[in-house]
Formats: structure tokens, C-alpha cells, sequence
């Protein structure tokens, strides 16, 4: 058993739709019974940048670090993105002071923190995968580094929010997407079943400590939980990938993934416009929307 390219895609579909849904509830539907569903949303972000890590390790090993590597990167990763928060500037946020934020933050709509933060792992992982040692040295390197540089970064910026505390799973999707090999359904099964009681058990630990006031312990809490949950819906496709393989759900899944970066950095301008919609016709608009935003991006020949 292996996990494929379409199964990379539909992770990708996965986490982006809980993405959008907590938000939804998060910043919408706050007098619904169903408002705590926005705590999950850690998971889809989580998700998110697992699979970023898995597939910018599995780039390097099948193309290594190519001609311009870091400025594609800023090419097809940053560029869209900038673009799209300054028309969200001019047009969507009209009425608010011109917010420059985005270019280092969470921009305007305080959900768009992920990019600048991949842009600075892109940097590392550059930096670290480029040196001539071992492959041990360069994960640990890599888990050290990058995880003095977020957590100085977070303490400066006064950021308390757990949400950022899901790049961590950024550097297990390296480690993953590096040290895993072809496996038998049993391990496969075991390993997911690991996954999932670690996450729950670390989720509890994560409530527990916060109650108490022990926000360090908490916050090691859920960077766990984060990994485990990513861990655990990694074997679980190994698995049951061939179960939904062609149906109506997989090429869903499928075609959303595609695009999930594009719902990622335009969902929140949807939502700014769409507060008294229900979260069907939001989620609806924000695939549709980033569709066209591809789309458009690809005629400008700013992604491939």
C-alpha cells in the first residue's frame, strides 16, 4: 500500500472544506448550536500544512532543488496571494484603512497567516535540504530551526492563538513523506489506529492544561494532537482510497484539492460579503470563485 497523487488531492479537498466550515462558524453562525464545530478547523489547518510539507519533500526528490526553486516558489505561492489582498484592499475591505499587514501577517480578515508562514519554511527547507549532511541531521535541523524561528516570531507578534501552532505539522509532512515506504494494510490500520487515540488523548490534555492556565503544556498539547490527527487521515487514505476510487465523492475531493489553495486565500472575501447566506451557497461561491481565480491566474501565466 502507498499513498498516491490522488490521494494527495483529496486531503488537500478535505482540509480546505474544514477550513472554510470552521470559519464559517467561527466568524457567521456564532448563536448556532453547532458554533464549537469551529475549534476543528486547527484540524483542517493542521491537514493543510501537513500535505504541504509531504509534497515539497517529494518535489525535492523528484526534481531536486531546480533552476530558480525559491522564486517559483514566490511565483506561484506569494504573487497570487499578494494580489489577491490587494484587491481585497481596494475592494472587498473599501471602507477599512489600506492594510499592509499581509505581506508578514494575517492580513485584513486575520485567517491568512499560513502563506507568509510557508514562504518562510520554503526558505529553511532550501537552506537546510541544500547542505551536504545526512538526512537525519537535516530533520532535525529542520525541526529545530524552524521551530525557534515560529515560536520567536509568535512571542514578538504577541500571537496566542493555537492555530499557528499547526506548522508542526509542516515538518512531520517532511518526515512522513520522507521515511515512509510501501506497507502492509496491517500497519497501515495499526498506525491509523495510533493516530487517532493520540490525537483524542492530546485534544483532551490540550482542554484540560488551558482550563488550568498551563498554556505551555497546552499549547505542546495540541501540536501533538495536530500531528496525530495528520498522522492518522495519512493511513487512513493508504487504506480506504480504493473504496471511494472513481466515485462521485473521490473526483469531488479531487477537483476541490485542486483548487484549495485558491478557496484558501479567497474564502474570507466570500464570507465578507455573504453574512446572512446560509453555508451551503458560501461554500458553493468559495469553490466556484476560486475557480474562476485560477483560472484567471493560469491566463496570466502565474501558476502552471
Amino acid at each position: 500500500m502507498n499513498f498516491t497523487k490522488n490521494d494527495t488531492s483529496i486531503v488537500k479537498g478535505m482540509a480546505i472544506l474544514i477550513v472554510i466550515v470552521s470559519h464559517w462558524y467561527r466568524y457567521v453562525a456564532i448563536d448556532a448550536p453547532l458554533h464549537f464545530i469551529y475549534h476543528f478547523g486547527f484540524y483542517g489547518a493542521a491537514l493543510f500544512s501537513f500535505m504541504s510539507g509531504y509534497g515539497v519533500y517529494k518535489s525535492y526528490v523528484n526534481r531536486g532543488f531546480y533552476k530558480n526553486w525559491i522564486v517559483k516558489k514566490i511565483r506561484y505561492v506569494y504573487i497570487p496571494y499578494m494580489i489577491i489582498c490587494i484587491i481585497a484592499n481596494v475592494v472587498v475591505y473599501k471602507y477599512y484603512k489600506f492594510d499592509i499587514s499581509f505581506l508578514w501577517g494575517a492580513g485584513k480578515d486575520f485567517t491568512m497567516w499560513y502563506v507568509p508562514w510557508i514562504m518562510l519554511f520554503y526558505v529553511l527547507f532550501r537552506l537546510v535540504y541544500g547542505l551536504n549532511i545526512n538526512k537525519n541531521a537535516k530533520n532535525l535541523m529542520l525541526v529545530i530551526v524552524y521551530f525557534i524561528i515560529t515560536q520567536s516570531l509568535i512571542s514578538l507578534t504577541n500571537i496566542s492563538s493555537v492555530w499557528y501552532t499547526c506548522n508542526g505539522a509542516l515538518v512531520m509532512g517532511v518526515i512522513i513523506s520522507e521515511c515512509t515506504t510501501i506497507m502492509t494494510k496491517r500497519k497501515a490500520l495499526i498506525s491509523m489506529l495510533l493516530g487517532i487515540v493520540s490525537s483524542i488523548l492530546f485534544a483532551y490534555l490540550g482542554i484540560v492544561t488551558d482550563n488550568k492556565g498551563y498554556y505551555y503544556i497546552h499549547d505542546w498539547a495540541v501540536i501533538v494532537s495536530g500531528i496525530a490527527f495528520c498522522i492518522s487521515i495519512y493511513y487512513l487514505m493508504m487504506i480506504f482510497s480504493n473504496v471511494i476510487e472513481n466515485t462521485y465523492l473521490d473526483k469531488s475531493l479531487v477537483g476541490i484539492g485542486g483548487i484549495s489553495y485558491y478557496v484558501y486565500i479567497t474564502h474570507m472575501k466570500v464570507l465578507y460579503f455573504l453574512p446572512e447566506s446560509n453555508i451551503i451557497i458560501f461554500m458553493i461561491l468559495s469553490i466556484a470563485i476560486a475557480f474562476l481565480v485560477k483560472k484567471c491566474f493560469t491566463v496570466l501565466k502565474l501558476v502552471k
